[in-house]
């Protein structure tokens, strides 16, 4: 398996991760009625954190497609796209605290990122 393959294999065990942690914390919405407010931003920062980790994928160039300039205009529309989405969801947690908590909005967040880095980090260490 080259290590295109091996990349992508890793892409897509990152994101059933992450819709298995997305799919347990609306189950634990449902079932937990006295956490609504902590869940309820847990689920705006995952959210936002499924578009970090969709951006950071897709803005892989993996197969060096990219270079010099137009990778680093790429770059940073990237960086600016995901600074976006954060700073959105954050809004929304500030301004409605009583629907969702804007401290467990930040951890859904973190999540998306952990993921990424956990994943990609795993897949440098084994040969």
């Amino acid at each position: 398996m080259s290590d295109v393959q091996r990349v992508r294999a890793r892409v897509v065990q990152i994101v059933r991760v992450g819709a298995v942690i997305l799919v347990l914390t609306v189950i634990a919405r449902l079932a937990l009625p006295f956490w609504h407010k902590g869940l309820n931003g847990l689920l705006l920062g995952e959210v936002g954190g499924a578009y970090i980790v969709y951006s950071m994928i897709r803005h892989g160039h993996v197969g060096g497609e990219l270079s010099g300039r137009s990778l680093y205009i790429s770059g940073m529309l990237g960086y600016l796209t995901r600074f976006m989405v954060v700073l959105a969801g954050m809004i929304v947690a500030v301004k409605l605290p009583v629907v969702f908590n804007p401290y467990a909005t930040i951890v859904g967040y973190i999540l998306g990122f952990v993921l990424v880095i956990v994943g990609m980090a795993s897949f440098v260490k084994k040969p």
